[in-house]
This record gives C-alpha cells, structure tokens and sequence, in this order.
C-alpha cells in the first residue's frame, strides 16, 4: 500500500506495482498453505473452467474435456471405472459438480483476505453455473449400447459411380461437383473380437478415418448448427462423442459366411450416419448395413475414409412461389435420383463381380440378397416406399416417418410387389395429417397385394404410430443436445429420444 500511495510517476508504472500490490499476498498465502496440490488442483480447473466458459470451440476445451474424462473414466486401471451403462452426459455433471467446488474453494482461499473480495468469487461461481448450464444443454452423447450377440463393429467407406441424372431446371446440378456422378457408401458390419479390440472407437457420425474424422465432425457439425439458426461453434462437442465403431480397410475380418443385407435412406438436409446408432444396433446382429449420401440434398456430401477429404454442403434449393405441382414435380426429381442410386447400390451387390472386384475378401462370404431389408426416414422413407413398388429384390421395407407427398400416384397405387411393410409415424409432426392418405393408401394396397399373393407364411404390413414422437425422434439428431433444449425448440416430441431409438431398433428387429 505504501508502494502504491506513494508512487507518483507515470499510469503505467502505477499499473505494474498495483499488480505486485496484488500477487504478492496471493503467492504467499498459497506457498505457505498445507495443502498446496489442492490449491493447484483448483487454479487449474479455475483456468480450465474460464477458457471453457469463453473459448467453447478451442483445442483447449477439446484437451482439458477429454483429458478429465479419460482420467477419471476411461483408463484401464482406474479402480472406480463406471462401466457403459452410465451416459457420458451423466459423467460430464459430475465433472461441472468439482469444478463448481474446486473453482469457489480456491476463488474463496486465494481472495477471502482481500477488500471487495465477494466480487470475484461471485464472478467465478456466476461462470461455472453458466458452464453447467451449458453442459446440461449440450451433453456428448455415450456410446449406443450393442444388443446383439457382436460387440466389435467394424465400419469402411468407399465411392460407388452412378449413372448421370437429367435435373429438372428448378433443381440443382447445373454446376460440376465430385459428387454428382458418384455417391460416397458407408457400410456397418460384425468383426472379430480381438480386431476390434485394437483398433480405437471412431467419432460418432463420420467415416471412423482418424485423420480426418475431426475435420469431418467439423464440418458437419458447422452445417447442422447453421441449419438450425445456432452459431457455427455450438456443436462441435459432438466431435467428442464416441461410437462402437472402428475403421476397417477391407471386409477381411467380418465376422460369419452369411450375412442379411439392409439399406439406408436419410431425409431430406440428413447424411449417411445421420442413424449412426441404429446401424450399429443391426450390425452387431449380423447385418451389413450401407448408406449411402444422397447427393445434393444431403447436409454434406464427403468423401470416403482414405481419399482427400471433400465435402459439399447442401445443394438442393427448395422451391419458392412454386404452385402445387410444379413443387411436387420439383421432389419427385430428386425422388427419381434417390431411387437411381439406391437401385444403383442394389445392382452393385447383387453382381458378383464387381463387387469381388472390388472387395476380394467376400469371396467366402454370402449377402442373403434374397432378403433385403430398405429402410428411411422422412424423405428416405419416401424413397423407399417407391421401391418397395418399384424393385421386387427388397423383401422389407420399413418407413420411419415417411414423407411420401414426393411418390408418384401410380407408383404409390402399385403398392409393395412382395416386401412385408413396417410403416412407423409420429404422433406430433406438423405435416403428419397431410401424410395420411398418402400412407393410408400405401398400407391398403400393400395388404391387398400380399394376400392375393397368398404367401406362406403370410407377409405383414404394420402401420404403428409412436406416442409422443415428432419427426426428428427417430434419428440421432435427438442426440445433439439435451432433451429439453430439443423438446423446446420443437424438434422433437417429450418421449425420450434415446429411449425412442432403442424402441424403434427393437420393432425393427422384431419385424
């Protein structure tokens, strides 16, 4: 104080000894208290705690999260190991639970003998509690539980050409992209044990490439933010989430001879790991599960793990001021090339040689492409309800939500030639009256055309509405933030969304 009082000279000089006035009883409180680790302990989670509160997207976050983490739940030995069963949403409270303590012990212990010492400790509970909040609002989602007798999931991405599509004027493709002749294909499939157990869990929602999976995350994460109004930054936690999954090179390593073959469609604005989960819930009973990214309605088109990393964002610009049909012509296009790759995928397996020309390793191995299982959600599920019309090769068709508006009349009428249906749809999706004739048509001719087959066993078609659902329940997008963020915003229903995920992979299942 004498220092300061009778300083005379410049501001600046007058700033550096108000900084020693302010340091020097703090260093020596510190250094002469017993339990200096804790003290330490504290600071650091302090800092730790700040940088998270004002730098959320920063490497340092990314480090201090998984550091913590891995720590105090993941590592081998630790003796207190919570097992999976517990979500890392859980793991990440009881992390803000010690930083709240460790940051107002230490704020209190460093500034309680100081004058105006309430300010800061104040400030500093004020941003663990925004921190917490923000944890609570956006937690990173744990690991799908496996429920099949598999737990290694090996997942490889490769680019299949397609033929070239004629777009309608009012839609996009005028502009050359490296997707427009080709789509990226991801497959899920059951892997030997010890394989999986040294190769490390890929990123949830990207190819599994650990080279690029974080720009991949990045990437697409940015784009789902924007879709939704949000900063750019607000999801890039999800890149901290982990799957069952790790990256194979080749099929070399699947598990079994003979494998049941399903097929995915996302929606419309969705990507080919928008249903992560549940491809990984088939997988681990056996299934090899492809998807594919739809091209230009996708949220990001990407390349496959082990190309340079290429991304294209969503270039299907929605019609404006169009009359009624001139919007539905404007879809069905984009049905019509949904359709194209999808028969494409189709073609692919089905011809032995080029699929062994490709991948060698199946040699040994049979895709029971007699049951084909196709199944999407909203525009997906459009997309493969046409087929199931279209194409007898799909023996199962299940429509999660399905937007079917886009389905041509007399595509619709045919009704499915031979695949047993499981239509699920949304209690509360705003557009879910204006599908019901479409669907209601669907389910009614399907019926009529598998008991005239009069197939034996008998074919099923089952139309089930989920209670308490809205569209975006049944895809993993309901794992992108807290349930009460997402039932706020609209975007989902008040069921639970991973309870809804494990209910839909069961009737999945089931059927």
């Amino acid at each position: 104080n004498k220092i300061v009082r009778s300083n005379k000279q410049s501001k600046g000089r007058k700033s550096i000894y108000t900084l020693i006035h302010f340091f020097i009883p703090t260093m020596v409180e510190f250094w002469e208290f017993r339990n200096r680790f804790l003290v330490l302990l504290s600071i650091m989670v302090s800092i730790l705690l700040f940088c998270h509160a004002v730098l959320p997207a920063t490497v340092i976050v990314y480090t201090s999260d998984i550091v913590l983490m891995s720590i105090l739940f993941e590592f081998p030995l630790c003796p207190w190991r919570i097992k999976s069963a517990f979500q890392v949403y859980w793991r990440t409270i009881f992390l803000y639970m010690l930083q709240v303590i460790a940051t107002f012990y230490c704020s209190f212990l460093m500034f309680s003998t100081m004058v105006g010492s309430v300010t800061l400790p104040i400030i500093l509970l004020l941003v663990a509690v925004g921190t917490g909040i923000a944890i609570f609002l956006y937690p990173v989602p744990s690991p799908t539980h496996l429920s099949g007798p598999h737990k290694r999931i090996g997942t490889l991405s490769f680019s299949l050409s397609t033929k070239e599509i004629n777009i309608s004027e009012s839609g996009s493709g005028k502009t050359k992209s490296p997707f427009e002749n080709s789509r990226c294909v991801q497959c899920w499939f059951p892997i030997e044990e010890s394989i999986g157990a040294m190769s490390g869990k890929s990123a949830k929602w990207t190819s599994g490439h650990a080279d690029i999976q974080m720009k991949e995350s990045k990437v697409l994460m940015e784009a789902v933010a924007e879709n939704g109004g949000l900063p750019s930054f607000a999801l890039r936690h999800l890149a901290l989430a982990k799957s069952n999954v790790s990256l194979q090179a080749s099929f070399q390593h699947l598990v079994g001879t003979e494998h049941p073959v399903a097929l995915y469609s996302h929606g419309l604005y969705g990507w080919r790991q928008i249903h992560h989960s549940s491809c990984e819930v088939l997988a681990s009973h056996g299934f090899l599960v492809f998807s594919m990214d739809h091209s230009p309605d996708c949220m990001v088109s990407r390349t496959p793990a082990g190309s340079p990393f290429q991304s294209e964002l969503f270039s299907f610009p929605l019609p404006r001021g169009f009359s009624a049909d001139q919007e539905r012509a404007f879809y069905l296009a984009g049905l019509e090339r949904r359709l194209a790759d999808l028969t494409r995928l189709l073609d692919f397996l089905e011809s032995s040689e080029e699929l062994l020309q490709r991948f060698p390793e199946l040699g040994g191995h049979r895709l029971d492409l007699a049951r084909v299982c196709a199944w999407g959600h909203s525009y997906g599920g459009g997309s493969v309800t046409a087929l199931s019309c279209l194409d007898p090769r799909v023996a199962a068709v299940v429509v999660l939500d399905g937007w079917l508006y886009p389905v041509p009349d007399e595509v619709r009428r045919r009704g499915s030639q031979r695949a047993a249906v499981l239509n699920l749809s949304a209690e509360l999706w705003k557009y879910a009256q204006a599908q019901g004739p479409y669907r209601e048509d669907f389910i009614r001719r399907s019926r009529a055309n598998l008991q005239r087959a009069r197939a034996s066993p008998a074919v099923p078609v089952f139309d089930l509405v989920v209670r308490g659902t809205d569209h975006q329940n049944f895809c993993d997008v309901g794992l992108a933030a807290s349930r009460t963020l997402l039932r706020l915003a609209g975007v989902i229903g008040p069921a639970a969304p991973d309870r809804v995920l494990r209910c839909v992979d069961s009737l999945v299942l089931a059927f």
